[in-house]
């Protein structure tokens, strides 16, 4: 019997998700050292937070894949883990996006704490 993960075509997917956790792992060490050193490190927390939930999901949308239709049977635990990684990409509206953080701090026009309370009420 040869193992799955044998094949290149089921090779890439998880090599590219574990590349992205990795990725995900180096800028949350980032933001904690600058944080640790008493520097700003709203950027990299953001970041880090953005790189997660990326991260997250394709590791999961990787497992998913190499299953097929198995993926989605309870037994296996996959279809819950998967679930459970869209909610990281959900927006969380107490607080601002991380995309929105790092495009003000490119210089890119963000809205002011007013237009955003006048969307709320």
């Amino acid at each position: 019997m040869i193992p799955i993960g044998q094949n290149q075509g089921v090779q890439f997917p998880i090599a590219k998700a574990f590349v992205n956790v990795e990725a995900a792992t180096l800028m949350r060490v980032e933001a904690c050292r600058r944080f640790d050193a008493g520097q700003n490190s709203d950027a990299q927390a953001n970041m880090a937070k953005l790189l997660d939930a990326d991260a997250n999901w394709e590791t999961g949308n990787a497992c998913l894949q190499t299953h097929g239709g198995f993926g989605f049977a309870r037994e296996y635990c996959i279809e819950r883990k998967f679930r459970a990684s869209g909610c990281l990409r959900c927006p969380d509206f107490d607080q601002p996006h991380p995309l929105l953080s790092e495009s003000t701090s490119l210089g890119c026009p963000g809205r002011s704490d007013a237009e955003q309370e006048a969307d709320l009420s």
